[in-house]
């Protein structure tokens, strides 16, 4: 009995140890994974899950010792199921992008990835991307594959079909093209693992947007399974078992080689006069908006640039004839545009309005009737004039010169009114103050770069790139800032028209603050006032 009561400090001990180690032990994560993309993970015939990816899952979590329970769903479900807190993680050739960054939290990358596109071999008329221009291109919901092919498809003017069926949607394109699908993007990986075995498919140019694979989890949650992870795959790489596992599966497959990092010469046609967005300072520098944003992005991206100086007119001459890459001037992107030419991603908004040097004659535009409109020539903005030239009764006069020379002449030739972008009336209105707006901004559209159908999309492609990445890091916003003025007061400027409204009914609640305040303190000085009259003459008494 002595014994056992010396014993049972021991035994109490003991049993707390395997209840909480076991209870430790117990956590069991939720793992999604794709369905069926191989060599990642597939159904074998018996209906486990195998492939590169689940050996490296499985090795993991030997190492690190912890359970999972693996679950399977398609891949355009998977991130959100993380989101909702369904699944801890997910392990499914998942490329770490900065966009992803914002959601969810990754490992350390286990294996380089990229992106290709694929045809028919039997489709011998595309050999490169822009011979998919009018063409249907399939890709993966959810992909990163998916997320380039719609960014781009202004720019090699392709349509996109996305894909979630159970089955691998290289089954469902090889089934149904070239009738329904010209070409899919997805993978360098998948393709080149699936070519391996099947004859019947090619690459459609080079591999490209290089990145790498991590283990995702809902951003600032379940940092202790992410730790695990990130130990196991430090193990694996350090012991050669992740490169064991990668051969397996890879031995033998030819990957095509990625595009090189952009080292090439554009050449871009912009107007030079054509203030913010390019123009010539005091000190005889060319600047602007687009000047500036497109000399970071050449320089981030690692492209060089030489420009043709232009006028807006002669500027689309060289875009249609393949003489430039692009062509810059604040180019509003009307329907009419968007057909005509392959566009950027957008980098502000700006709508048109009228503006005039005759102090108080003209109020709004219906005050404009039968008055002469001075216009640049080429601009979507002429277009506007001549729509609606029968119901106002206008008098156009063209100015083939740039945008600060249509501001000088329009004193000298006795024009009435202009009719330009808002931002240039906004940034010219700060230095000369007889120039005054008529009526507000209308007709807005985003405004981007153009180039033509027909070429190969490089130019486009680079300085999308770019765009993002200084999105991403508050440098496009400063560029922004430092160009985009309204009202006299060189206010910074909302990006868009929506915002510009919410500035300005901000600025009438604050004038109504302001009012309530004033009110308020008469009220409480007329109170101590009197107060103190008060006390005067309970002391008088």
């Amino acid at each position: 009995m002595k014994t056992l009561k010396k014993l049972l400090p021991f035994l109490l001990l003991s049993g707390f140890a395997l209840f909480f180690g076991k209870s430790a032990h117990a956590t069991v994560y939720n793992i999604g994974t794709d369905l069926n993309q191989p060599p990642f993970e597939y159904k074998k015939k018996d209906g486990t899950m195998t492939g590169m990816e689940m050996e490296v899952l499985q090795e993991i979590a030997r190492i690190e010792d912890f359970q999972y329970t693996l679950i399977t769903a398609n891949f355009s479900s998977l991130l959100t199921s993380v989101q909702t807190g369904e699944l801890d993680g997910v392990i499914s050739a998942v490329t770490i992008t900065d966009n992803r960054k914002a959601a969810f939290d990754f490992s350390a990358g286990y294996m380089d990835t990229g992106l290709a596109i694929a045809t028919l071999k039997s489709s011998k008329d595309i050999t490169k991307p822009e011979d998919l221009r009018g063409k249907t291109v399939l890709a993966r919901r959810g992909t990163l594959g998916a997320n380039w092919a719609m960014e781009n498809r202004k720019v090699y003017g392709w349509n996109v079909v996305l894909d979630d069926q159970e089955q691998d949607t290289i089954q469902t394109f090889v089934a149904n093209a070239p009738k329904e699908y010209a070409a899919f993007i997805d993978d360098v990986y998948h393709f080149s693992f699936e070519m391996k075995k099947r004859d019947d498919l090619k690459f459609v140019g080079k591999a490209f947007e290089k990145g790498a694979y991590g283990f995702a989890v809902k951003k600032g949650e379940n940092q202790e399974l992410l730790k695990k992870i990130n130990d196991g795959i430090q193990k694996i790489k350090t012991s050669g078992k992740l490169n064991e596992i990668k051969n397996k599966y890879f031995k033998g497959v030819k990957i095509p080689a990625f595009e090189k990092e952009s080292n090439e010469t554009f050449v871009i046609a912009m107007n030079s006069d054509n203030a913010p967005f390019c123009y010539q300072n005091n000190q005889n520098r060319i600047v602007g908006l687009e000047y500036d944003l497109l000399n970071e992005i050449a320089k981030r991206v690692g492209f060089k640039i030489e420009y043709k100086f232009v006028q807006s007119g002669s500027g689309y001459a060289l875009v249609e004839n393949k003489q430039v890459d692009a062509f810059f001037s604040g180019l509003r992107m009307s329907e009419e545009m968007t057909t005509r030419y392959a566009s950027s991603l957008p980098y502000t908004r700006s709508g048109i309005q009228f503006c005039t040097y005759k102090d108080g004659a003209y109020k709004d535009i219906a005050d404009l009737k039968g008055s002469m409109i001075g216009v640049m020539s080429g601009m979507n903005s002429v277009s506007w004039l001549k729509e609606n030239q029968e119901r106002f009764d206008f008098h156009i006069h063209e100015f083939d010169t740039g945008q600060t020379d249509m501001i000088r002449e329009a004193k000298r030739l006795k024009v009435d009114a202009l009719l330009t972008k808002a931002m240039v009336i906004n940034f010219h209105t700060l230095s000369d103050s007889s120039l005054q707006k008529i009526g507000e901004e209308f007709d807005i559209h985003d405004i981007s770069c153009i180039a033509n159908k027909e070429y190969d999309g490089k130019f486009i492609v680079q300085f999308n790139k770019g765009l993002k990445e200084m999105q991403k890091d508050g440098s496009y916003q400063d560029i922004l800032e430092q160009y985009l003025v309204y009202g006299e007061k060189s206010e910074k400027v909302p990006k868009t028209a929506e915002s510009l409204g919410k500035s300005e009914s901000k600025s009438s609640n604050s004038l109504t603050y302001i009012i309530v305040a004033s009110v308020f303190g008469v009220v409480v000085l007329l109170g101590v006032i009197g107060y103190k009259m008060h006390i005067e003459r309970r002391h008088n008494s």
